[in-house]
């Protein structure tokens, strides 16, 4: 069984300390680390031991001191072993205030000659500095706080819980090392480098998360398990992926919209029952997910995505979680604290509010919201008091099913107390392209076989969804 790749620095003369693989080569640990005890940095190469006694060479690759983080590569005849994995590493939207994290490190003193020692912790502020401006996170730990305070530690990684496993959102770069210690800290107190001032002082180490995992939120979004189910509902089925064609032309409006700067901060997709209004919408965010990895072009700005449907089916069509998962994910993008256990009237009010302010930093801010139809219990259709008047570079989308008292998109806007010249799609039934495109997908048995249909498919169902037995 694969065991991840956490390690002791063993250089005799070293302060010593931990490093972890995030690939195959390559190694994170503490700048302080390499040093001496009188601060020299250390030459190389170092020595880092897995288990037992697997030990590893590695050479120095580069540092950040502001940081307190070095890189360090793997000699290409020790790479990492089999039976080790690296750790991937997180991002800032995993370290959320409140998160709970475990980090890993080689005491001095570990009891165990096999695993690394775990040190359980809370992340309290996930955003501030100590020394002269240096960016860290604080986490509060009852083992730091009771007086066990291992050294060793430095250069470990701090992992969060995500659907997807652990990641890495924190390198552990020093601890509170007295009872009293008013200058820098309380008691508790340990701090490490976020994650996300090494992806951006080294873009290459960016992870690529699965984009079901970007959208669900967090890991202390509420009902991230829901937002998870939903989407993957509506993106694979047992056998894979869901069939999905014909709607090239909506994909490309929303595009166009969300990256036209003069264009209105609504857009309202509409259409009759079952005609995908959910299956585009989770489509598009998708394939936004998949085009925001900082990889790709680090300086470019971010689109932060915030995702809830509103559903009968999973439960979540009133107005309680609706509001408590979109002020989560806004109150996130804009790091504004607020009271998770405040009554719903006073979380509407803030999620207004934030709402109506820019989105930070030049960034975009995109929420979506799925199927207002299924609204079950709101006194009215705006029940989210969304505003008006978006802050800049804020875009809003939302889906809802025609119905008899709000049979167009005009009615719905007007509904919804919004300027009715906000941007809208209409889907109609499918044309016979896209049913024969979905019924190629759908039978994979005839993959490759030349069509032969003694005339054009001609659905008896209009266009609209049916079930293929």
């Amino acid at each position: 069984m694969s065991r991840p790749a956490v390690g002791e620095l063993v250089d005799a003369g070293l302060a010593g300390g931990t490093a972890f693989a995030v690939d195959r080569r390559t190694l994170i640990t503490c700048w302080h680390s390499l040093t001496d005890p009188g601060g020299k940095p250390a030459d190389g190469p170092f020595t880092v031991r897995l288990g037992t006694d697997t030990l590893l060479s590695a050479a120095y690759v580069d540092h950040d001191a502001r940081l307190d983080v070095a890189l360090l590569s793997l000699d290409p005849a020790h790479e990492l072993p089999d039976g080790w994995h690296p750790l991937e590493l997180g991002s800032s939207a995993d370290a959320a205030k409140g998160t709970r994290v475990e980090a890993l490190g080689w005491a001095v003193r570990n009891p165990s000659t096999v695993e690394p020692q775990t040190m359980p912790a809370e992340i309290v502020v996930p955003h501030t500095s100590i020394h002269d401006g240096e960016p860290v996170v604080q986490l509060f730990s009852f083992q730091v706080a009771a007086g066990l305070r291992p050294r060793g530690f430095s250069g470990g990684p701090v992992l969060a819980g995500t659907l997807a496993g652990p990641v890495v959102v924190g390198v552990v770069r020093w601890m509170q090392p007295e009872d009293a210690d008013p200058t820098r800290a309380t008691g508790g107190t340990v701090y490490a480098c976020l994650v996300q001032d090494i992806v951006s002082r080294w873009p290459r180490l960016a992870p690529a998360r699965p984009p079901l995992e970007v959208l669900a939120g967090d890991p202390g979004s509420p009902h991230r398990t829901l937002v998870a189910d939903f989407l993957d509902t509506h993106l694979n089925g047992p056998g894979g992926r869901l069939p999905f064609a014909g709607r090239r032309d909506e994909l490309a409006a929303l595009d166009a919209w969300l990256a036209d700067s003069d264009a209105s901060p609504y857009h309202l997709v509409t259409g009759g029952a079952g005609t995908g209004k959910s299956t585009l919408l989770t489509r598009w965010a998708e394939s936004l997910a998949q085009r925001a990895h900082p990889a790709a072009d680090p300086a470019a700005p971010a689109t932060h995505i915030v995702f809830f449907p509103v559903s009968l089916r999973y439960d979540s069509a009133g107005v309680g979680p609706v509001v408590k998962a979109l002020l989560h994910g806004v109150a996130r993008v804009h790091d504004h604290p607020y009271d998770p256990t405040a009554g719903v009237e006073t979380l509407r009010d803030t999620l207004s509010q934030l709402l109506t302010r820019p989105a930070p930093a030049g960034n975009t801010l995109l929420v979506l919201v799925d199927a207002l139809d299924e609204a079950d219990g709101w006194r009215r259709p705006n029940a989210l008091y969304l505003p008006r008047g978006p802050g800049e570079r804020v875009r809003i989308v939302l889906t809802a099913r025609r119905t008899r008292q709000l049979p167009t998109a005009h009615d719905w806007l007007r509904a919804l107390e919004l300027d009715t010249d906000n941007a809208s799609t209409v889907l109609t039934a499918l044309d016979e392209d896209a049913v024969s495109e979905l019924l190629r997908q759908a039978l994979p048995g005839r993959a490759g076989r030349p069509p032969t249909p003694r005339r054009p498919p001609r659905p008896t169902c209009g266009g609209s969804p049916a079930a293929i037995r």
